[in-house]
């Protein structure tokens, strides 16, 4: 019966592999901001900030 890990076994992680996992991360990263990002600034309160804001370009200041 062989021994394991045998003297000439060497790990590889290819490419393909590497890049799904940051692949991956990069996904759950963006996931967990846009829940932050939805749950700091609900709804209403962007579209109060948006509205306000367009009312500043609207009344012809000089911007």
């Amino acid at each position: 019966m062989p021994e394991f890990p045998r003297k000439d076994f060497q790990l590889h992680v290819g490419w393909r592999t590497i890049k799904t996992a940051v692949s991956a991360m990069l996904v759950a990263i963006g996931v967990i901001v846009a829940l932050l990002v939805n749950y700091f600034l609900p709804r209403a309160r962007v579209v109060a900030f948006w509205e306000g804001l367009k009312g500043l370009f609207r009344m012809g200041s000089k911007v």
